[in-house]
């Protein structure tokens, strides 16, 4: 928080109830806020026998810090009511989402512009993280920090899809790499990613890139070769073996330099092309064919801490199933 060139921060109120006191009433400074509120966002996990005497202290204790940081006019910041307290509507104040969300709107009255591009980028540069996480555990702030982060979404993919449309792949880089640090879930932000990457030559950059949001979608969302994602790996794989007119060359690009026994390895994309046309040559030969799932488990029993190891297989004749082993 700053005040005529003077700040201070949750560490320097040096406790994190008063943080969260000041943060959720800057919020909410354009109106009172009732003690139950304010109670339930500062002792959510802990609750007091006495809330209404608490606050009064937390209160003056806060106004304390403000006067020693900021000056003595702090000191009328935060106003009192009948049981409520709330900011001082004679003082102006700015809040960063109240600029977040006026940078999306004028955005909005100028599509694809250097004017909208301009507030894109600063609905970039504001959004940090997570919105007010010194009280993100409450309720009442959880739903406004899911809301921001969908704002900053919008406006963040759209500022994306402006710079790859001019072909500012070196800036689209950038703040790609920024939106999958503040996101890392998002598959859209690994496509952007990866095509820019791409377009500017860095394809081993790009592959890499795209291993990685593959792996994170999978262990933490549980989706397996995502279809936005396998599309940018198509346009990755095009670019590192352009179309060959040569015969030849394409001959030796495909003839095998040293013949390997072992299993072969690769992502879900390249398997279900391999399938796909396996099975259209086996269905025009009329020849069976099977399909094994093989997984892996390890068991443990918790009372001896014993691990036990096991595999299951699962075997399919086209559609239909024949039996797990």
């Amino acid at each position: 928080m700053e005040s005529y060139g003077k700040v201070i921060t949750g560490r320097g109120l040096h406790s994190p109830k008063l943080t969260r006191l000041l943060a959720y009433i800057v919020y909410n400074h354009d109106r009172l806020l009732l003690v139950d509120e304010l109670a339930d966002v500062i002792w959510e996990n802990d609750p007091v026998s006495n809330p209404a005497g608490a606050l009064k202290n937390l209160v003056y204790r806060l106004r304390t810090e403000l006067v020693a940081a900021l000056g003595p006019e702090a000191e009328n910041f935060i106003v009192s009511g009948r049981g409520s307290y709330g900011w001082n509507t004679e003082i102006s104040v700015e809040t960063d989402v109240e600029e977040l969300e006026a940078c999306r709107g004028r955005a909005s009255f100028f599509p694809d512009s250097d004017a909208a591009l301009a507030e894109l980028r600063q609905v970039d540069k504001l959004y940090a993280g997570d919105f007010l996480p010194e009280v993100s555990t409450s309720f009442r702030i959880h739903a406004a920090s899911v809301y921001f982060k969908g704002v900053w979404l919008e406006c963040v993919k759209r500022c994306l899809t402006i710079l790859e449309i001019r072909g500012d792949y070196g800036e689209m880089e950038g703040i790609s790499s920024r939106a999958i640090d503040l996101d890392p879930l998002d598959e859209e932000l690994y496509c952007f990613s990866v095509r820019a990457l791409v377009a500017q030559g860095k394809l081993k950059l790009a592959g890499e890139q795209y291993v990685i949001g593959c792996s994170v979608l999978q262990s933490e969302l549980g989706i397996s070769a995502p279809r936005k994602l396998r599309d940018c790996y198509e346009l990755l794989q095009r670019e590192i073996h352009p179309a060959e007119n040569d015969i030849r060359h394409i001959k030796e690009l495909l003839s095998e330099e040293h013949k390997e026994s072992c299993t072969f390895f690769c992502e879900f994309g390249v398997f279900k092309r391999i399938y796909q046309l396996s099975v259209r040559s086996l269905e025009r030969s009329g020849i069976s064919y099977y399909l094994p799932l093989v997984s892996f488990m390890v068991e443990t029993n918790f009372e001896t801490g014993e691990e036990k190891k096991h595999g299951v297989i699962e075997l399919r004749n086209g559609a239909a199933p024949i039996g797990t082993f």
